[in-house]
C-alpha cells in the first residue's frame, strides 16, 4: 500500500468511525428530569457530535439486567448521576462498587451514598466535606441570588471538590444551555477541544402572566379584580410544564379572574414567592392559590414560616397534581388513582399546611424514546376537564368572598341513616340543636333565612314531617309529596344525559356494567394488572353484598358471579371473549337483586311518586336543609352504606343536581360524621370525572363540620369528598355520683 493509499484509508476510517478520542458518557437521571437532560444533550451534540451519550432514566435503570448495567458502566469514560434516590440509588451504588475507579464520576442532587462516590480521575472529591456541611452549602446555594459568588466562596473553602461544585451550580440553574455545559464539564478531560462556559444564572423566581415568562415589574394585573396565584417548581417553565400554566390561566381568565404563575425552586425561594403575595407586590385581590409543588411549601427548613404566611394570606389553597408516572388511561383505570407510594408527598404532607381539594391536572404522555441518548421519558399533558373543574371550584370560593351574605344560597345536608323519622343524627352531634344554632347564627350575620323555628324541638318536628327519607313506604311518600321539592323525571333525565357515559351505564346496569367496561378498556390498553385489580375489588364487593341478601335468586347470582370471575381471568389470557363475559353480566343483572342489578333507566323507583323524584327537606329563605338520600332500601342499608362498588340510586344524584341547577347553591355543607358520598365507587385519591364525588358535590365549595377524633374517615371526606374540614370537639364527659346502691349493679 502506498503512502497516498494509506492516508486515504485512514481518512475514510475516521469519517466512518468518528474521532479516535471520542468518549462515552453514561448518565442516570430521575424520570421527572429526563426531558431536561435530553434537551441539554441535544444542544451539546450540536457542538460536539462525536461523543457517545448513553443516558437512562431511573425507570430504565431498574429494568436493565445487571450484566448489561455493569458492562455499560465499565465501558463509560465518565459517569453522571442526577436526582437518583430510593431503590434506583441502592442498585446503582452496588453496581458502581465493581467498576474501575480511574475515570470521572459525578453524582449531583442524589442519595448521599451516590454523592460520596463522586471522583475525578480516580480521586474522591468529597472526602473533606461532611454531610452536614454539604447540606448547609446546598441551603446557601438555594437561598443565594448570586450563584457565581457562592461558587467562588465555596471553591476557596473546598478547592479539592471544585469539579463537583461547578456541576452543582449547572444543575441548580437547569435549562438547556446549562445542562449542555454540565455534560461538557464531565467530558472535558476526554476532549481538549471542549470549552466549558460559566453557568447562565436564571432569575430564581420567575413569573408567568399574559402568556409569557416575565419579571415581576412587568406583571400588569388590575387592583379591582380577583387574583389567582399558581405556585410551581422551577421546572414550571419547561415547555410541557408551561402548557399546564397556560391552560390554567386561560380557564381562570374565562371565569373573570386574573392569573399569575410563580415559578420558584423548592425551599427558601418558595418562601420568598409567598412573601411577594403577602406584601401585595402583585396587584389584585388574592382569591386563591393553586399549589403545584409537592411535599411541604418552604421545604424542611422553612415550612413553619411558609405555613404562617399561608395563614396570613387567608385564602383557599388548592392542590394541583401533575402525574408524571401515569398516562390519562392508566390514571382513569387504576383503582387508587394516585399511586399509593406517592400519596404521602403529593397529598398528605400538603394537608399539614392546610392545602386541600387535590385534583389531578396533568398526566404523562406515552413513553418517548430519544434517538440520541436512548433516554425514554414522558412529557406532561394537561387535562382540560380537570383544569376546567379547578377553575370552576376557585370561582366558587372567590364568589363567596365577594357576594353579600344576604345573597348567598347555602345547602346543608344531614344524615338520615337508616331512613326514617327517628334517625336524624351524626356521630356525637345533636343535629337538630346544631341546625337550630347554625340557622340563627347565619341570620345574625346577614343571611336571608326567613322565619325560623322558635326552638330545636320545633325544628325537629318540621324535619320529621318533611325532612326524612321513606323509600320503602309508598303511602307515606305520596302523602309527603305535596309538601317537599319534586323534580320531574324530564328534568333529571336532562341532567343525567350530561353524566359521563360510563357512569350512565353503571347507574342503569349496576357495578358489573362498569366493571365490564373497565376490564375491556384495561386489556385494550395492555394493562392486565389494572384489569385484575378491578376484577378482584368489584367481584369481592358484589359477593359480600350477595352474602347478606335475603332473595330467592341469591344462590344463583353468587354462582354466576364466580363464573364471571373465571371468565374474566380467561379473557385476560385470551381464552374467552368479552361477549361471553357480557352474557354472564346480563344474567346476573336479570336476577333483579338490588345493588347488583343497577337502578334501571332514570328516574328509577327509589323515592319516586307519579314520575317525580321527591327531595325531602326544608327551605328557610336562601338556606336549604335536607337529608342525604339513601344508598338503597331493599338490601340491608348497612351493606350499601360504604360499599365502594355499588353506585347510588338516581334520587341520590337528583338531590345534588337540583341543588346545583335548581336551587343554585353557592356552597354545600355536610353536617357531622359521616356522609356516604365520599364512600362511593372509584378512585381512592386523585378523582376524575368518572368518580361520583365530583359528580355529586360538583365544584361547589364544600364545608364539612366533623368530629375531631374521626381521623381515618375524615381523610376520606377531605380527599374523596374534596371538602374543607372544620373540626368539632367530642362531647364532654362527667363523673356521676357513685353510691352504695350501685354496688349490686356492678356485682
Amino acid at each position: 500500500m502506498s503512502v497516498f493509499q494509506y492516508r486515504c484509508f485512514l481518512l475514510c476510517f475516521l469519517l466512518l468511525c468518528g474521532r479516535l478520542d471520542a468518549a462515552t458518557l453514561y448518565a442516570v437521571v430521575s424520570d421527572n428530569s429526563a426531558p431536561d437532560l435530553a434537551s441539554g444533550a441535544a444542544k451539546f451534540a450540536d457542538q460536539y457530535p462525536d461523543h457517545r451519550l448513553v443516558f437512562r432514566s431511573t425507570s430504565q435503570l431498574m429494568a436493565t439486567p445487571e450484566t448489561v448495567l455493569r458492562q455499560q458502566l465499565q465501558k463509560a469514560d465518565a459517569v453522571l448521576i442526577l436526582g437518583v434516590f430510593g431503590d434506583a440509588a441502592q442498585r446503582l451504588a452496588v453496581s458502581l462498587s465493581s467498576r474501575a475507579s480511574t475515570t470521572t464520576l459525578l453524582a449531583i442532587h442524589s442519595d448521599k451514598r451516590l454523592e460520596r462516590l463522586s471522583q475525578h480521575q480516580g480521586t474522591p472529591l468529597l472526602d473533606n466535606v461532611s454531610d452536614p456541611q454539604l447540606a448547609e452549602l446546598a441551603q446557601q446555594l438555594n437561598a443565594s441570588d448570586d450563584s457565581a459568588a457562592w461558587l467562588r466562596q465555596t471553591l476557596a473553602q473546598y478547592p479539592d471538590a471544585s469539579l463537583w461544585w461547578q456541576a452543582r451550580v449547572y444543575w441548580h440553574h437547569r435549562g438547556t444551555a446549562n445542562i449542555a455545559q454540565l455534560i461538557a464539564l464531565v467530558l472535558q478531560d476526554s476532549d481538549p477541544d471542549i470549552r466549558v462556559e460559566p453557568a447562565r444564572a436564571l432569575e430564581p423566581i420567575r413569573y408567568f402572566h399574559a402568556g409569557d415568562i416575565r419579571p415581576l415589574h412587568q406583571i400588569n394585573t388590575q387592583t379591582d379584580q380577583p387574583l389567582v396565584a399558581i405556585l410551581d417548581l422551577d421546572s414550571g417553565d419547561r415547555a410541557d410544564n408551561l402548557a399546564l400554566l397556560r391552560s390554567l390561566c386561560d380557564d381562570i381568565a374565562r371565569k373573570a379572574m386574573q392569573c399569575v404563575g410563580i415559578i420558584a425552586p423548592w425551599g427558601s425561594k418558595t418562601l420568598a414567592a409567598l412573601q411577594v403575595l403577602q406584601q401585595g407586590r402583585i396587584k389584585g385581590k388574592l382569591g386563591a392559590i393553586i399549589a403545584l409543588q409537592d411535599f411541604l411549601l418552604g421545604g424542611g427548613e422553612q415550612r413553619e414560616h411558609a405555613t404562617a404566611l399561608l395563614q396570613q394570606l387567608d385564602v383557599p389553597v388548592l392542590k394541583g397534581i401533575r402525574l408524571h408516572d401515569r398516562t390519562e388511561s392508566e390514571w382513569l383505570l387504576a383503582q387508587d388513582g394516585i399511586p399509593v407510594d406517592a400519596v404521602h408527598y403529593r397529598i398528605a404532607m400538603p394537608e399539614a399546611q392546610g392545602i386541600s381539594q387535590p385534583l389531578v391536572l396533568a398526566t404523562a404522555s406515552e413513553p418517548v424514546a430519544d434517538a440520541l441518548t436512548g433516554l425514554v421519558f414522558r412529557f406532561s399533558v394537561p387535562n382540560t376537564t380537570q383544569i376546567a373543574a379547578i377553575a370552576e371550584r376557585i370561582s366558587g370560593w372567590t364568589r363567596l368572598q365577594h357576594t353579600p351574605n344576604a345573597e348567598k344560597r347555602l345547602a346543608i345536608i344531614y344524615y338520615n341513616h337508616p331512613p326514617g323519622r327517628h334517625n336524624i343524627g351524626a356521630d356525637n352531634l345533636d343535629v337538630p340543636a346544631t341546625l337550630f344554632d347554625l340557622l340563627h347564627l347565619l341570620k345574625s350575620n346577614g343571611y336571608h333565612t326567613g322565619t325560623l323555628p322558635d326552638s330545636p324541638a320545633q325544628l325537629l318536628e318540621l324535619l320529621q314531617d318533611r325532612g326524612i327519607n321513606l323509600p320503602e313506604d309508598h303511602a307515606a311518600l305520596t302523602a309527603m309529596a305535596p309538601r317537599v321539592t319534586r323534580v320531574p323525571a324530564k328534568d333529571y333525565v336532562r341532567w343525567f344525559a350530561a353524566f359521563p357515559p360510563a357512569l350512565r351505564s353503571e347507574l342503569i346496569d349496576g357495578p358489573l356494567g362498569y366493571l365490564h367496561h373497565t376490564i375491556v378498556r384495561a386489556l385494550q390498553s395492555r394493562q392486565p394488572q389494572l384489569a385484575d385489580t378491578a376484577r378482584q375489588q368489584v367481584l369481592t364487593d358484589v359477593l359480600h353484598l350477595l352474602e347478606g341478601v335475603d332473595h330467592p335468586a341469591r344462590n344463583r347470582a353468587m354462582k354466576l358471579v364466580r363464573q364471571l370471575d373465571d371468565t374474566y381471568q380467561q379473557l385476560a389470557l385470551g381464552k374467552a371473549t368479552a361477549d361471553q363475559a357480557q352474557q354472564l353480566v346480563s344474567a346476573i343483572v336479570a336476577t333483579g337483586i338490588e345493588g347488583v342489578r343497577g337502578w334501571g333507566p332514570p328516574p328509577g323507583r327509589v323515592m319516586v311518586v307519579n314520575n317525580e323524584l321527591l327531595l325531602p327537606g326544608l327551605q328557610f329563605g336562601n338556606v336549604f336543609i335536607g337529608p342525604q338520600p339513601p344508598r338503597g332500601w331493599e338490601v340491608n342499608e348497612e351493606l350499601l352504606h360504604a360499599n365502594l362498588s355499588v353506585p347510588p340510586p338516581h334520587q341520590y344524584l337528583a338531590l345534588y343536581q337540583w341543588l346545583k341547577h335548581g336551587f343554585k347553591a353557592d356552597a354545600l355543607i355536610h353536617l357531622g360524621r359521616h356522609s356516604t358520598y365520599e364512600f362511593l365507587p372509584r378512585h381512592a385519591t386523585g378523582l376524575s370525572d368518572e368518580d361520583y364525588s365530583p359528580l355529586i358535590a360538583g365544584n361547589l365549595p364544600g364545608i364539612y363540620p366533623y368530629i375531631v377524633d374521626g381521623v381515618g374517615e375524615g381523610i376520606q371526606a377531605k380527599r374523596r369528598g374534596l371538602a374543607v374540614m372544620i373540626d368539632h370537639l367530642t362531647p364532654p364527659l362527667s363523673t356521676p355520683p357513685f353510691t352504695m346502691t350501685c354496688l349490686p349493679c356492678v356485682s
